[in-house]
């Protein structure tokens, strides 16, 4: 039942007082992107790196975009469900826009799942070339 609902109202600015009167302090985690300071200087080195890259360079660039093609409703994902996306919705998308490993990049975030052990080894079997960092 809300307060509002039995004749009380109250702003949430004064149920937030209310709280830290009694030493309860709550607050909302940022997301934020695992990145280390290694995985930031590793990124500014090929930034720096591929800084005179042309369009026709960075059109051959796939980047990887959180939540896409990687909803599973079965539970968390992780590198083994990973790599089963990458192998059907990435494959379908470089065939759909003709692409190939020979001429092509894949950029990914440096998620646990993305950077494993498997996941790595996986890609390099596959022959995909990545962007590192």
């Amino acid at each position: 039942m809300k307060l509002e609902e039995i004749g009380h109202a109250m702003s949430y600015q004064l149920a937030i007082n209310v709280l830290h009167a009694v030493e309860i302090y709550a607050e909302i985690k940022k997301k934020k992107p695992l990145l280390t300071e290694k995985h930031k200087k590793a990124r500014l080195a090929w930034a720096k790196k591929h800084q005179y890259w042309t369009v026709h360079d960075w059109r051959r660039v796939i980047f990887s975009e959180p939540g896409y093609a990687c909803q599973d409703y079965n539970g968390a994902m992780n590198s083994e469900l990973y790599q089963e996306i990458i192998t059907t919705s990435l494959n379908d998308t470089m065939e759909y826009y003709d692409l190939n490993w020979e001429t092509s990049v894949f950029q990914h975030d440096n998620d646990p799942k993305h950077r494993s052990q498997s996941t790595t080894q996986w890609m390099k079997d596959s022959d995909m070339v990545c962007i590192d960092g």
